[in-house]
């Protein structure tokens, strides 16, 4: 069978459970991973994938499918009730189905070796999410409960002197972050047959990325203003760490599915503070990098300004590279683009200013700011 027909099955068993059929992004999964392809993979390769966060394809698209299937493998007497569809065993149960994997699908794909594996006896691996240069990303779930719990699992590629002050970095930062309620908590960071981890929780949720394609700008102004108050009391708690994050963009910020708070993410490549230093986080996101944070000088500041471009964006429908700039101040161009609030146009004007010097000294100052607004009479509200 190939995974045409495949899918074909898989919609049967959907129907016969009484549940919706795959939808093209779905498909897109189960190809790919019939192919024994990474999410990263499957965004580049499937037009149903492209445009969506590689985060967002493995822990909202690909944790709702595999959650389905393993309904629908149950009542089709697959698997037994304890099992759990997942991406590193889908070929497996397809085959058990058929009774011969020749019947599936051949050869059969590469699986990552980490894949199903249990690591300090508590960590089960059971899907790949990202991988760079440095270290492979995991989703994993918690074994230590009666019942799973999800988390994610970042291995370290190799143990050389660079990675191991970054394994250290990245563990003191989340250890002392995650203390706030709006950070991902550090559940352990250990080493293992080589290779160095670091498991913290998993936020289920919807990105600020979805949600802005999803939802499409403008927002209404209160909706926006609770937004940027939410990040900006995060960031005050970063700041008074002495960290600057330097990566406050869609991608980095996930609306929780438990409460609808706004969870800061990004905590990667830290430096830990030294005397008279800051830690900083490099930036890959440059529409809402500040001037000064472009040319090597990052200061909180700086994730003022990135804030400030993200309440823009959520007002305007413009993507923060694509401002005109006024020639003689440097600052970006907005306010013809839509009506707003003149008291909030001037507080996300302070917040974008080009002169850090002329910006909020602070988040804190920022979110005060934000919280004098008098919104009775805004025209998007």
């Amino acid at each position: 069978m190939n995974p045409e027909e495949i899918i074909t099955l898989i919609n049967n068993w959907m129907l016969s459970a009484e549940l919706k059929p795959l939808d093209s992004r779905e498909e897109a999964i189960i190809k790919g991973t019939l192919q024994g392809l990474s999410y990263e993979e499957m965004k580049s390769g499937e037009p149903a994938l492209r445009g969506l966060n590689v985060s967002y394809i493995a822990r909202y698209v690909a944790h709702n499918l595999w959650s389905k299937l393993t309904k629908v493998f149950q009542q089709q007497l697959i698997i037994q009730n304890e099992e759990r569809v997942r991406k590193a065993n889908l070929w497996e149960y397809l085959a058990k189905a058929s009774q011969t994997r020749e019947q599936i699908l051949a050869p059969i794909p590469v699986i990552n070796r980490l894949l199903d594996k249990v690591l300090l006896r508590r960590y089960r691996i059971i899907e790949d999410l990202v991988s760079n240069e440095f270290a492979t990303t995991y989703i994993a779930e918690d074994i230590g409960f009666s019942q799973a719990v999800p988390c994610i699992v970042k291995q370290w590629t190799t143990q050389s002197e660079a990675m191991t002050q970054r394994f250290q970095r990245e563990a003191w930062a989340l250890r002392e972050l995650g203390q706030h309620d709006q950070i991902p908590q550090l559940l352990a960071d250990f080493e293992e047959d080589g290779y160095y981890y670091i498991v913290h929780q998993f936020i289920e949720g919807q990105y600020l990325s979805q949600k802005l394609m999803l939802n499409p700008p403008p927002w209404p102004e209160s909706k926006v203003v609770d937004l940027l108050k939410s990040i900006l009391s995060i960031l005050a708690f970063v700041h008074d760490k002495k960290v600057i994050h330097r990566e406050i963009n869609p991608d980095n910020l996930i609306e929780r599915n438990s409460d609808g708070k706004i969870v800061l993410l990004g905590f990667g490549s830290v430096k830990q503070v030294a005397t008279g230093q800051t830690i900083t986080i490099q930036n890959s996101n440059r529409g809402y990098i500040a001037p000064e944070q472009a040319v090597g000088c990052p200061q909180p500041r700086s994730d003022v300004y990135a804030v400030g471009k993200l309440g823009i964006q959520a007002l305007t429908g413009i993507e923060p590279t694509k401002f005109k700039v006024d020639s003689d101040t440097l600052n970006i161009v907005w306010r013809e683009q839509t009506q707003v609030n003149p008291q909030l146009g001037d507080i996300l004007d302070k917040m974008v200013c080009y002169d850090f010097r002329q910006r909020y000294a602070s988040a804190v100052d920022a979110m005060l700011a934000l919280e004098s607004l008098n919104l009775s009479d805004s025209p998007l509200d």
